[in-house]
């Protein structure tokens, strides 16, 4: 875990990484999505130094951000700060989270892949929650000629059986030759209330 934090530490400090950055598109594409939701509390996993949570808390949202990076969390709590914006930073290791049922209005996960989180996100998302998730896949590792772990990388279709109790809104896949994009899979999915 200590590696992990040194390692994501030392690429936010990096120019690249510092704030101010533009949001996830599919965020950006979607904010009249994001201004409909009745409920303001919202999850960022693996947040990094924060542009979607600064992005949501500028709607009105309250985020928690977590990261394993403390570095990339100090820039985000400055920027916070700064805007006076409602976000929580939390430092963690994702691989050790316990995410609270029905909580969440929106969650965010960007560039991030641990499946054992698949069923608590379903599970942390509150009655028509939104889920915006976008990462990496298998042709990515092909596209950009390069070795890496293919533990963090979605198989192909995977994401759209990933969460089996939420609708589907939006899925894509796509293929870009532009290192900073690759390619990705994208959905956004919602948790219908349940009916009694």
């Amino acid at each position: 875990m200590a590696n992990d934090r040194l390692r994501w530490n030392n690429k936010y400090l990096q120019e690249a990484y510092k704030l101010p950055r533009k949001p996830s598109a599919l965020l950006a594409k979607n904010k009249s999505r994001l201004l409909k939701q009745s409920g303001k509390r919202a999850l960022d996993l693996a947040c990094g130094s924060g542009r979607n949570s600064l992005f949501l808390a500028r709607l009105g949202f309250k985020v928690d951000a977590i990261d394993i990076s403390d570095t990339g969390l100090r820039q985000l709590v400055q920027c916070a700060r700064q805007e006076n914006l409602k976000i929580r930073a939390i430092a963690m290791n994702l691989q050790q989270v316990i995410l609270p049922r029905a909580r969440y209005d929106v969650i965010l996960n960007f560039n991030f892949l641990q499946r054992s989180l698949f069923a608590q996100i379903e599970n942390a998302l509150a009655p028509n929650g939104l889920l915006f998730f976008e990462s990496f896949t298998e042709r990515h590792m092909i596209l950009q000629d390069k070795k890496m772990n293919p533990a963090y990388l979605l198989n192909n279709h995977e994401l759209k059986s990933a969460f089996p109790t939420l609708e589907i809104l939006c899925y894509r896949e796509t293929d870009c030759a532009e290192k900073s994009k690759g390619a990705r899979a994208s959905l956004i999915a919602c948790k219908k209330q349940t009916t009694s």
